[in-house]
């Protein structure tokens, strides 16, 4: 697979079967009713990697991930190995203060959260110096709540600002950084 990964990636390893005649239109996830084809994974996580790189997620950068298991999440996964970056998975059940010593501890770049956490990520990230690029898949939700502001910027009662980006428009590829 040419496309740009550097050899013995796991991303290269993992969807090698999509470079393969036979293999793109094979079934690399079932998640509930759904079949997600090996050239389709590979597209989304190559949208998703490149969504990270536009936030300023590098190689060695640590993404940490507070999702439940979905073909979102193994995207987001696979693009953040794509692009070179350390994919760090937390524990959904973890408390505010386990998420920011997280954060803190592993200078995150980025972190990719399910819409159903951004309230406890919220919380853990109030008053950080280090604020990382938040990425959420809570477009539609958000956009139809008082929390629409969210959607390009929030400032918290520190006065930090947040940035947040949907997964469904990372994977449009069209991601960019809030000013």
């Amino acid at each position: 697979m040419d496309n740009g990964t550097p050899p013995g990636n796991a991303f290269t390893t993992l969807l090698a079967r999509a470079a393969e005649p036979d293999g793109v239109d094979a079934t690399a996830l079932r998640y509930h009713d759904t079949s997600v084809s090996y050239r389709d994974l590979a597209e989304r996580a190559a949208r998703a990697g490149a969504g990270l790189a536009r936030l300023g997620v590098q190689p060695e950068n640590r993404v940490l991930f507070l999702m439940k298991d979905s073909p979102a999440m193994v995207a987001a996964w696979l693009g953040t190995l794509h692009i070179g970056a350390v994919a760090v998975a937390y524990n959904i059940r973890a408390s505010a203060a386990e998420i920011r010593h997280a954060v803190t501890d592993s200078r995150c770049r980025a972190l990719v959260v399910d819409a159903d956490y951004l309230p406890l990520v919220r919380e853990a990230l109030d008053g950080l110096e280090y604020m990382p690029a938040l990425v959420s898949d809570a477009g539609e939700s958000m956009r139809r709540t008082r929390e629409s502001a969210v959607i390009s910027k929030l400032n918290t009662p520190t006065g930090k600002r947040w940035s947040i980006a949907t997964c469904s428009t990372m994977f449009m590829a069209s991601a960019a950084p809030v000013p």
